[in-house]
């Protein structure tokens, strides 16, 4: 684990929120194709509230709440993986892991977006060909 205390303090402290932050999670979305739209609501607004006692604490710590929300994830994963706490080496291998993890996703959706924009562009130019040459052939704007 880290050798920051705050860190590690926030990490304990904030363990059983982050649980039931990805359970309220589940939960909300299992509602979200239900017609129990007040129980979705309360569990979108529990987990609005989990959010922000991790954010609250992350900010304290001087932290991107992002950071760590990905640092809580990686704790539970090994936990649950290993049935026990997970060791600095360990954490370490699962955030460089996370990092590479999100890095690729990152070029992948990179790629699609290019890929998006050029559809988009051949799209826009077909449409204003397409509505010139009925402009130009029948004289007519609209």
């Amino acid at each position: 684990m880290s050798s920051d205390p705050d860190l590690l303090q926030a990490i304990e402290d904030l363990r059983p929120v982050f649980a039931d932050l990805r359970k309220a999670k589940r939960d909300m979305r299992k509602l979200a194709g239900t017609m129990e739209t007040k129980a979705f609501e309360a569990t979108r607004e529990f987990v609005g509230d989990l959010r922000g006692r991790i954010q609250t604490r992350a900010l304290k710590l001087a932290l991107d709440p992002d950071a760590l929300t990905v640092i809580l994830a990686a704790d539970a994963n090994l936990k649950l993986r290993l049935k026990r706490r997970a060791s600095k080496a360990q954490m370490a291998k699962a955030l460089r892991e996370e990092c590479a993890i999100s890095k690729a996703r990152r070029i992948e959706a990179e790629d699609a977006l290019r890929q998006a924009q050029g559809e988009y562009a051949s799209a826009k130019r077909a449409e204003d060909a397409a509505c010139q040459a009925r402009l130009i052939y029948t004289g007519f704007g609209s």
